[in-house]
């Protein structure tokens, strides 16, 4: 998980009442997976499994888009507006 969304904010683990038993106190998994059962990085793994048709402008494009919106805090978060005038939306989504 750390390696998609890096760590798990303050704001969030406190409010999280079993935390503890998950996380440390700097918000990482305190027990992560093993190396060899562990996902790749979001962004690793789309470059990698890119879906067929999908070029590496497009793939970059996504990973971007998908970073604005994979964000624990709100504020921190892309709007959906913000979103829609991403690249990938205006040059890949369909009308």
């Amino acid at each position: 998980m750390e390696q998609i969304v890096s760590f798990v904010p303050d704001s969030l683990r406190t409010a999280w009442l079993d935390s503890d038993r998950h996380l440390t106190t700097d918000g990482l998994l305190r027990n992560p997976f093993p190396e060899d059962e562990r996902e790749l990085p979001l962004a690793e793994a789309i470059l990698e499994v890119k879906p067929e048709g999908m070029g590496d402008d497009e793939a970059t494009a996504f990973i971007e888009f998908m970073s604005l919106g994979l964000r624990f805090e709100p504020a921190e978060r892309s709007s959906a507006q913000q979103l829609l005038q991403h690249r990938w939306a205006t040059d890949w989504g369909d009308d």
